[in-house]
Parts: structure tokens; C-alpha cells; sequence
């Protein structure tokens, strides 16, 4: 949803990649910080792959790293192939 937005406002693409960056990290905050999402009260996708490693026998101690690579990974990725589609129609 920011990738569309930002390729709607035809914001430079150095610029995108900061802004989705941005909105990625206070996602990672919000997820990690708080078992339930603040304004909707659903639960945080970080507890469910908390629950799913733990089913699995992983370890947890570290997961926040893992989830936080995975978010930034495939948002950026998902993000910035938005961004790109959006302008190309804009």
C-alpha cells in the first residue's frame, strides 16, 4: 500500500525506498512490541510465527531478528514492485 502511494505521488525513487523502509520499521516495532495490533486488536503476526516456531521446535530466543529480516526482505521487495508499477501508469 505505500509502494502505490508513493508511485502515485511520484515521489524519487531513493526517496521511496526511505519511506518504505521507514514504514517497514515501525511495523517491525509494532509487531514485536505489542501481542495485539494497537488500534484493532488482532493478533500480531509476529506472535503467530512465534507460535509456528515453537510448533516446529525451534528456538525463539532470536526470532525477532529472523522475522525482521523476512519483513524487510519481502516488503521491500512487494513495496518497491508497487511503487514501480504505479508508475509506470502515472
Amino acid at each position: 500500500m505505500v509502494g502505490v502511494i508513493l508511485g502515485f505521488k511520484a515521489v524519487e525513487t531513493p526517496m521511496a525506498l526511505v519511506f518504505l523502509a521507514g514504514a517497514l520499521a515501525v511495523k517491525l516495532f509494532v509487531d514485536v512490541r505489542w501481542d495485539r495490533m494497537p488500534l484493532f486488536g488482532l493478533v500480531s503476526p509476529f506472535v503467530v510465527y512465534c507460535r509456528n516456531l515453537e510448533r516446529a521446535g525451534e528456538p525463539i530466543a532470536h526470532a525477532w531478528l529472523t522475522y525482521a529480516l523476512q519483513l524487510f526482505v519481502f516488503g521491500m521487495l512487494a513495496g518497491m514492485a508497487a511503487y514501480g508499477l504505479a508508475r509506470f501508469f502515472v
